[in-house]
């Protein structure tokens, strides 16, 4: 709306400009043209009044931008019947480029006071255009923090040249590289020059900086929007952007390496060394029973330790047959490391039929050691007479002879043929037989295990190294060295999950994971 104003002159008097244009060359943020002022339906004295234009002033509407308009009368020229007209020379100083703005001016001629309208502009006569070729969509930092830009321009030229938006976007995280953290500079290098000119049908090569402080991992997708005077909504173009670092590399190619030793112990070797061990508990038991035997023979007296040795004889045989490498020689027992190419499946009903064989064997001594031979010693005493302990070789002897594998094949019968010994014993000793007791206590069991030496277990535990190496290397191309943005949470987390065969979720071009390298070894992995 254009100010209100009054007049106190007569309504005949009109003040107006004749061409009420003010046109600047086309950008021209300064300059200065030429008005006429013509006043009209006059008569009398004021017809030849001098210097009747008492004032003319830009009334500084619309505000901002910031433009100054100054007016100068020049001259008057000649004047009509009812008339006259000035010319005018209008001084304008910082115009934005390429606008065109409705301004006031306040005129007094004579006592009269007039609020003129007139058009301030500096259009371009032609239509401004510029030809925007952006960098390669793909764009990793580590090779350099600067991008060119190819802009051409048209028949207008462009100012204040700025990049005005940034929508790049972390893919997984959602952080934002915005124009704070990139530019758009008339220079490669050096402090970026921002806010510049282009000239009209130039070939400019400009140039798209990320900050160097600006660190942050990952890959960034969106666009920017490069934008001038001319053209404030601007133009805008794709970008990816790329960013990581040789040391997070090296924390992804670790982590990958941990994953992998982290799965083999778990997937692998614990779940054998549990086979192993659970394989080996009945003979281990067994084990256990023929050493608290030994341990009571041990306690017999002096006088009397060589008249037992068939029974030692027989414990420690059957003690050989339940040696832990004799089992796993004869394949009782699953390997604690597994062996790649051959299977390694256990002997299970050999196995359980073997441990059977040797219950009735290990009754029979339990009870030719536990009840016969300690019940036999426990009469003598030193100093006793030969004819009593002669009396007491004799039915540790013949206790002896039923010793596995040539005397009873049944427990049972093993009881029946102790106990008419020992009442024989009683008999030929007489009432005053007494039986001593004590003894020193058994010792605990103990079972240990020697570290596995054979040549098919080196073997296997080479291969292993050569499994874990090549699967860590594959991981490492695929998911560390072929991801320039590397660097996220979520890439450690698809490099601890490499080892156990995971494949990283989203990235369907990584078609090669830790299960297609052991497949591709023939190692057929056990699955709980």
């Amino acid at each position: 709306m254009a100010p209100s104003w009054s007049a106190s002159a007569p309504r005949a008097a009109n003040v107006s400009f004749v061409d009420p244009t003010l046109q600047l060359p086309g950008g021209a943020p300064a300059g200065s043209q030429m008005l006429v002022l013509k006043v009209d339906g006059l008569s009398g004295p004021v017809l030849q009044a001098p210097e009747p234009i008492k004032l003319i002033k830009d009334l500084g509407i619309p505000s901002p931008p910031e433009v100054t308009v100054t007016f100068t009368i020049l001259g008057e020229q000649t004047p009509g019947p009812a008339s006259r007209l000035w010319t005018i020379e209008a001084t304008v100083a910082g115009l934005p480029d390429n606008v065109s703005q409705k301004r006031y001016a306040r005129v007094q001629f004579e006592d009269t006071e007039s609020i003129l309208e007139y058009t301030l502009t500096n259009k371009h006569p032609m239509a401004f255009a510029w030809t925007l070729r952006p960098p390669p969509t793909g764009w990793s930092l580590t090779a350099g923090r600067v991008a060119s830009v190819a802009l051409s321009m048209g028949p207008v030229p462009a100012t204040n040249v700025r990049l005005i938006h940034s929508s790049l976007i972390e893919q997984s995280t959602k952080v934002l590289l915005g124009s704070d953290q990139i530019q758009i500079c008339h220079n490669a290098a050096g402090p970026c020059q921002t806010d510049f000119s282009l000239a009209a049908g130039s070939a400019n090569q400009l140039f798209v900086r990320v900050r160097d402080e600006f660190e942050d991992p990952g890959t960034y997708q969106g666009a920017i929007v490069i934008a001038c005077a001319q053209k404030p909504e601007g133009d805008s173009f794709n970008l990816t952007i790329y960013n990581s670092s040789c040391w997070r590399r090296l924390i992804g190619v670790l982590v990958i390496v941990l994953g992998v030793v982290v799965a083999w112990f778990s997937t692998v070797y614990a779940r054998a060394r549990t086979m192993h061990d659970q394989a080996l508990m009945p003979a281990v038991a067994l084990l256990e029973r023929l050493k608290e035997l030994s341990d009571i023979l041990d306690r017999a007296p002096r006088v009397y330790a060589g008249d037992f040795a068939q029974t030692k004889a027989a414990i420690e045989r059957l003690r050989g047959q339940l040696d832990p490498k004799l089992l796993k020689k004869q394949g009782y027992l699953p390997p604690k490391l597994p062996i790649p190419y051959v299977s390694t499946a256990p002997k299970a009903e050999e196995y359980k039929a073997f441990l059977q064989s040797l219950n009735d064997p290990i009754g029979v001594l339990i009870i030719l050691v536990r009840d016969g031979l300690p019940a036999a010693w426990s009469y003598w005493q030193p100093g006793m007479g030969a004819a009593r302990e002669g009396a007491i070789r004799k039915a540790i002897t013949a206790i002896d002879r039923l010793a596995p594998p040539g005397g009873p094949a049944k427990p049972a019968e093993a009881q029946a043929q102790v106990g008419n010994t020992l009442r024989d014993l009683r008999t030929e000793l007489g009432p005053q037989a007494i039986a001593a007791t004590g003894g020193a206590p058994a010792t605990p069991s103990t079972l240990t295990y020697e570290r596995l030496t054979i040549d098919v277990e080196r073997i296997s535990a080479l291969f292993w190294v050569v499994w874990a190496l090549l699967t860590s290397l594959a991981g490492a191309a695929i998911l560390v060295l072929a991801k320039d943005g590397f660097g996220v949470r979520m890439d450690y987390i698809y490099c601890l999950f490499w080892g156990f065969g995971i494949p990283a979720a989203g990235q369907s071009f990584m078609q090669l994971t830790a299960g297609s390298v052991t497949s591709a070894l023939g190692i057929s992995l056990v699955k709980g």
